[in-house]
C-alpha cells in the first residue's frame, strides 16, 4: 500500500490548523514532571505545552489522508494546489500569534 504525499500534506495541514485555530490538543505535554496526557492535570504538573499535541494530531490526519487518497486519483488542479494550502496555512498560523511575534 503507498502512501499519497500530497494526501498526507492536505491532510495534516487541515488538522494542524484546526488544532491551533481552535486551541485544541490531541495530547500535552507536562516538562516539569515528564508527563503526557489526554486531558488538562491539576497545578502541581506546572504549564502543559501543547504544541507536541497538535503536531501528533496532524500528524495522524495526514496519515489517515495519505492512506485513504491514491496519487493517481488526484486531478493535476488539486496537486497544484497543495503548496498553496501549505503556504496559506503557515500565513494562518502566523496571523494567530500576530500578537506573540509583535507585541
Amino acid at each position: 500500500m503507498r502512501m499519497s504525499a500530497y494526501g498526507f500534506a492536505l491532510g495534516f495541514c487541515a488538522v494542524y490548523m484546526a488544532f491551533f485555530a481552535f486551541e485544541i490538543p490531541f495530547l500535552l505535554y507536562y516538562p516539569l514532571t515528564g508527563e503526557w496526557s489526554f486531558q488538562i492535570l491539576d497545578g502541581d504538573h506546572g504549564p502543559a505545552m501543547q504544541w507536541f499535541g497538535m503536531l501528533v494530531g496532524g500528524g495522524i490526519g495526514g496519515a489517515i489522508t495519505a492512506l485513504a487518497l491514491n496519487d493517481s486519483w488526484l486531478p493535476d488542479g488539486v496537486k497544484r494546489l497543495v503548496l498553496p494550502l501549505v503556504v496559506t496555512a503557515m500565513l494562518g498560523c502566523v496571523f494567530l500569534l500576530r500578537g506573540l511575534l509583535w507585541a
